[in-house]
């Protein structure tokens, strides 16, 4: 036993001879994550040599940095630096971190401790935000952020503005704690504009200070869209063909149109624009028309076509058609067109002239695809038919007495607006399947 006691007491005065004494120096105690605060832990009074290492606990989201270890001769001073930067997510307010100073071989441990005050230039800041690179123009485009309180007291009157082509958007949400977070979204049409990148901003205020700000830039794309019609109209000794084209896109196109037509009718062919080219196809011949659109331009073409038949077959032809005309003289079929917001009503009356009741009677409609037909009819509903170059429409009468009438109205929406109005074709009158009667052709 006293063999153990001897070796014993040699540690515990080995432990003791290495004794120091240890303080906490503060040179800052303001911390932000540009600024850290600074701290310096020094080491007296030591009485053998010996080496030193100072390790810190400390609160979450911050960086502690500490200095290297001292080896420090009996009767030598010694200092350890420290420094505390906080993390962008730090809340501003007051913390306390604890020091431990040990002597390495002994292990002989001093505890310090310390505090510091997180300083923020703003109370509230942007955590991540969500915002789209490329875009289209008629596209809904979202972005979406998410907003966190760094103040160390509840932040209640803050607001977001989002700023892009030329409109500013603002939103608030409800208030947060201390470390909470919001997410607030935007969502904007986008408009009809030229390919290109534009410039966007997010500014995040509190208690009507600017806290927080970012820019971004979106790229609206090149859309093209380039839509066509063609319409014919087959008339008494004359018949028309008109071709037209429209850029509904964001940028400039070049386009060409074309008319054909067999080559024997050259003589009787004429245009309502001078075509830049005629081109003979060994089937016929095909005018072409080449053309610049800016975005939201048009352009059209028409050809008429002048039949010049021998003497007997006119005459045979006005009989025919004093015939047909006698028939038709039957009915009343008249058509108008009125302009209204934007849009066009188009009214027709088709009225029995003759003393008996006629049955089975129908009227047909066609729209070309420069209007969209609103469907929202007020009157008797037709059936509604969509082609390749338009809309059909159909309504079926049924019978009408001596001098009873029906009126039909629909609208339309013209989808560009073209030069001299709408040109809407001749609608047409059907009795027991066969044509009696055509409107004229009408523009608003």
């Amino acid at each position: 036993m006293r063999k153990l006691l001897a070796p014993l007491i040699l540690i515990i005065m080995f432990q003791t001879a290495l004794s120091f004494s240890a303080g906490l120096h503060t040179f800052d105690q303001s911390a932000s994550p540009d600024d850290p605060a600074r701290f310096q832990v020094d080491i007296s009074g030591v009485e053998q040599a010996g080496t030193f290492r100072a390790t810190v606990s400390g609160p979450h989201l911050q960086r502690f940095y500490v200095g290297n270890v001292v080896s420090l001769e009996s009767g030598e001073n010694g200092t350890i630096p420290i420094e505390v930067t906080p993390e962008e997510e730090a809340i501003q307010q007051r913390y306390g971190f604890t020091v431990f100073v040990r002597e390495v071989t002994s292990e002989n441990i001093q505890e310090l401790s310390g505090s510091y005050f997180v300083e923020r230039q703003r109370d509230i800041r942007f955590l991540s935000i969500s915002h789209p690179d490329q875009v289209k123009p008629g596209d809904d485009m979202t972005v979406s952020t998410t907003v966190q309180s760094i103040s160390g007291t509840t932040i209640k009157d803050y607001r977001l503005e989002y700023s892009v082509f030329n409109r500013t958007l603002e939103r608030t949400s409800s208030p947060i704690i201390p470390g909470g977070e919001r997410r607030i979204s935007f969502n904007i049409e986008v408009p009809s504009m030229s390919p290109g990148d534009f410039n966007s901003s997010l500014r995040l205020f509190a208690e009507g200070e600017l806290q927080h700000a970012e820019n971004r830039t979106v790229e609206i794309a090149d859309v093209r869209d380039v839509r066509r019609y063609r319409n014919f109209t087959d008339g008494f000794m004359i018949y028309s063909e008109s071709a037209g084209i429209s850029n509904n896109g964001n940028t400039e196109v070049e386009e060409s149109l074309n008319i054909s037509y067999p080559g024997y009718l050259s003589p009787v062919v004429s245009f309502s624009e001078d075509p830049d080219n005629v081109t003979d196809t060994g089937e016929g011949e095909t005018a072409v028309w080449s053309t610049v659109l800016a975005p939201g331009e048009s352009f059209s073409a028409e050809m008429t076509v002048s039949y010049w038949i021998p003497v007997l077959f006119v005459l045979l032809s006005l009989l025919s058609v004093y015939g047909v005309r006698k028939l038709g003289d039957d009915f009343r079929f008249t058509k108008s067109v009125e302009s209204e917001s934007g849009e066009l009503k188009i009214s027709m009356e088709v009225r029995n002239r003759s003393r008996k009741t006629v049955h089975d009677i129908r009227v047909k409609e066609f729209i070309p695809d420069i209007a969209d037909v609103v469907t929202d009819f007020e009157m008797a509903h037709p059936e509604v038919r969509k082609t390749s170059s338009g809309t059909e429409l159909e309504w079926e009468i049924g019978d009408l007495k001596p001098g009873e009438s029906s009126i039909l109205q629909y609208r339309v929406a013209p989808r560009v607006e073209v030069e001299g109005g709408v040109e809407l074709r001749p609608a047409e009158l059907f009795v027991e399947g066969e044509k009696r009667k055509s409107t004229d052709r009408k523009k608003n």
